[in-house]
């Protein structure tokens, strides 16, 4: 839990500063090592080699971002809704960690992928009553897509038993609503 804690603060310094790449990297990065933790924690209680620190996930599953995914679902510990997502922003992270070129939100690869996610649709049901107000257009909004990403690693904060996981995920939640009423 301490690393995902020193995670989480490096996090919010660069998720609305950085550019579209280094956010889906960023992002992709947090919730890969929350997956880590939140699957060590499940087989702390069968696996004595993990409990004792003589093995780590990485060493017994491979280091790959979608193999802790497909096996954190695979364990009951994330939803079917938050795998979906997560398979998702996993396709975008490997479009533009592999790409040369300018990355941005217009990319179709991106934008298909962000757009047809379950929290996407959902955030941009709140924001659509915003929209009334201010005129903003959140559909290519850069900050709702920003958002999206959080609200994501927020989700697999969700799924951690201990309180202190769920305390982290309400921090990232007062943090990007205390953003949205400056």
């Amino acid at each position: 839990m301490r690393e995902l804690e020193a995670e989480f603060k490096s996090v919010f310094g660069v998720l609305y500063t950085e550019s579209v790449r280094g956010r889906i990297i960023v992002l992709a990065d947090f919730v890969d090592t929350a997956l880590i933790e939140l699957i060590e924690g499940f087989f702390k209680k069968q696996c004595k080699e993990i409990q004792k620190g003589k093995e780590s996930l990485d060493q017994i599953v491979g280091s790959a971002f979608g193999r802790h995914l497909d096996l954190a679902f695979l364990l009951g510990l994330i939803p079917s809704k938050t795998f979906d997502d997560l398979k998702k922003l996993q396709k975008i992270r490997n479009h533009v960690a592999h790409s040369f070129f300018l990355t941005k939100f217009e990319d179709p690869e991106i934008k298909n992928n962000f757009q047809s996610m379950n929290v996407h649709k959902e955030l941009l049901k709140i924001k659509l009553d915003d929209q009334k107000k201010n005129g903003q257009n959140y559909e290519s909004n850069d900050f709702l897509f920003t958002d999206t990403l959080a609200f994501l690693g927020m989700d697999v904060l969700w799924q951690f038993p201990e309180r202190q996981a769920r305390l982290l995920a309400r921090a990232m939640h007062d943090q990007l609503f205390k953003k949205d009423n400056k």
